[in-house]
């Protein structure tokens, strides 16, 4: 994917002519079956950089006749120069208004981008209030849009900290380094502070000064970084380390000689860890969980249960409710195995992160869940870093009950013979380092369709990796044949699609996204709260556990008697004449939840607490 992006920009002069473009025409946008087909008359798109920042314009004229709504709005564009999709996102609070009738509907959007050269792709309008579900969610392309990002600079504006890596030196304290931009016009002396669990310390910093400088003293000096005059100062907080081993954080701002208004509060800042992976509390090898009992198929069925605990380790760094408690909550409601995914550079590079990642698979492990673990994207390093990455973690853990998804959803290759080429060498280092590890490939792109991997499978994979966000009339074409098919997402409360799924014979295990908490770590969680030794699932989360308990009991599960007037939340779809803009109690704890993160995160934003 990397070599033939380069290839397509060095032959586009365009990108090196503009930074902005302005891309026009008529469209259909695409929508789903069930949802009423919006027609516009023109759509536009374009972008304009100020340093990183970039400034997206969109227009979408609704066609007479057409219909509007209100909707959430995701781009997404292709950086050329990575091979990657960059996601802007505004958040669920950003409105895009739809008119309807002949409308002209603008809007624009700003996002700090990557450095690159970015193409198109597409955006997509998701209905307000539905949470990024995917329910009624409609698509539009986006054209070349001729930009580039030439620096990681964003324009200052106001007072603001960076922090970096905490270190302890030579010296047995922590020295942490920090940098203090202002903007030239209104500089002025500052306090930079920084705190947490790792320690606390401020510090006066002048700004600049005609006289001699008082040794000893910080001042901001003027510099440049990329065109972009301002003043600067970089310093070092030291402090003594704390003296237990484990995670601490530190975070950071600076705030007005008066203490009266803040210019920018690092969250949730810096972490660092003492003692090394020391504090990682390893599981009992003794008590392992069986990989055997794990993967034992339901009685009557094919396959056996499992979920998935997110990406919001991939995303975030850290996960919510990763305890052995909750693991043990999963497996109790049926769920013998629990998959999650990582950013693999952050697990190249830092070892903290590496830590962290093992610390959850030690949870699982503690717990009796057997863990399914893997990259959430390819590496900035391609297959060859994914081939380490994958190594690293055979050596790590044989020997234990831990299966390896060589890489999630391999978007970047369109065909299985693609991928095939680049995954198999990959699984046969893994098995070379330990021959009883099992191993996951998922379907090539987006991992709906393993009719390519039925065709021309790989030696030595345990199971390929289905992620089947479809309706239930295509799941039986989808699913292959004659493989070991993992199906290792899907969200769905449908009885229909479970009904399909019971008529698959080359299913082995079925897999639902996701068992955290909704709105909060991940847009369509099946978990609305963790309360001590018990969790309240969504009204999906519950059906879908509702269908475990009948598999489980040895029961098929069945239709549903005919209903009207009522509405299923989830993947189904609506009967009845309920009004489209009414909200289900479901809808209304996913808004509330995303609205009270929204405000805990300003709070900590404002006040570091």
């Amino acid at each position: 994917m990397q070599r033939v992006s380069q290839t397509v920009r060095r032959t586009s002069g365009r990108f090196l002519a503009s930074a902005a473009a302005l891309i026009a025409g008529a469209c259909v946008l695409l929508a789903p079956a069930g949802v009423n087909a919006q027609t516009f008359s023109k759509t536009s798109v374009s972008a304009a950089a100020d340093f990183a920042t970039a400034s997206i314009s969109v227009e979408l004229d609704t066609a007479p006749g057409s219909a509007g709504g209100n909707y959430n709005l995701q781009l997404f564009l292709l950086n050329l120069d990575s091979g990657k999709y960059v996601t802007v996102n505004p958040g669920p609070s950003f409105i895009a208004a739809i008119y309807p009738d002949g409308s002209v509907n603008k809007f624009t959007v700003s996002a700090v981008l990557p450095v690159g050269h970015y193409a198109g792709g597409k955006g997509t309008l998701f209905p307000a209030g539905t949470n990024y579900s995917g329910k009624g969610a409609i698509d539009f392309h986006i054209d070349d849009l001729a930009l580039m990002i030439a620096t990681d600079h964003v324009r200052v504006t106001a007072p603001y900290m960076t922090l970096g890596a905490p270190v302890v030196g030579s010296d047995k304290m922590l020295h942490v380094p920090f940098t203090v931009r202002e903007p030239v016009a209104g500089a002025q002396d500052v306090w930079a502070m920084a705190k947490g669990t790792g320690g606390f310390q401020q510090l006066y910093v002048n700004k600049p000064i005609t006289t001699t400088p008082v040794a000893g003293k910080l001042y901001l000096t003027p510099v440049s970084e990329a065109g972009d005059n301002i003043l600067q100062c970089k310093g070092e907080f030291k402090f003594s380390p704390p003296a237990a081993g484990g995670i601490y954080n530190l975070q950071g701002g600076v705030f007005n000689t008066g203490w009266t208004q803040l210019g920018a509060w690092l969250y949730p800042g810096a972490d660092f860890e003492i003692g090394g992976g020391s504090w990682v509390v390893k599981a009992n090898p003794a008590t392992y969980p069986s990989r055997a009992a794990a993967l034992t198929p339901l009685p009557s069925r094919s396959f056996w249960l499992g979920g998935n605990f997110g990406n919001a380790i991939a995303s975030k760094g850290v996960a919510a409710n990763d305890t052995v408690g909750y693991f043990k909550l999963l497996k109790a409601s049926g769920m013998t195995v629990q998959r999650f995914s990582f950013d693999a550079d952050k697990y190249l590079s830092l070892p903290l992160y590496q830590h962290r990642v093992d610390q959850d698979v030690q949870n699982m492990l503690a717990a009796g869940v057997v863990p399914v673990i893997g990259a959430q994207d390819m590496p900035a390093g391609g297959v060859s870093a994914l081939k380490t990455l994958d190594t690293m973690l055979a050596a790590t853990y044989k020997g234990a009950p831990v299966i390896l998804n060589v890489l999630n959803e391999p978007h970047m290759y369109a065909s299985w013979a693609a991928w095939k080429a680049d995954a198999a060498p990959i699984v046969d280092a893994v098995k070379a380092i330990d021959p009883d590890m099992l191993v996951v490939v998922d379907g090539e792109g987006y991992s709906k369709d393993m009719t390519g991997a039925s065709a021309d499978p790989i030696a030595g994979v345990d199971f390929y990796g289905w992620h089947a966000y479809l309706p239930a009339s295509e799941l039986a074409a989808k699913a292959g044949r004659g493989i070991p098919v993992l199906l290792e997402e899907y969200n769905s409360a449908d009885p229909a699609f479970h009904q399909a799924l019971q008529t698959i014979p080359n299913l082995r295990g079925v897999m639902a996204w996701a068992w955290t908490i909704q709105g909060v770590e991940d847009s369509i969680g099946l978990v609305k709260s963790v309360d001590g030794a018990s969790f309240t699932p969504t009204d999906t989360g519950a059906k879908i556990l509702g269908y475990y308990s009948t598999w489980i009991a040895g029961k098929d599960v069945s239709a549903p008697a005919a209903a009207t007037g009522s509405t299923q939340t989830g993947t189904n779809t609506s009967t009845g004449s309920a009004s489209a803009a009414a909200f289900t109690e479901d809808q209304k704890a996913q808004i509330k939840a995303i609205a009270d993160a929204e405000f805990k995160s300003m709070l900590k934003a404002a006040f570091g607490f």
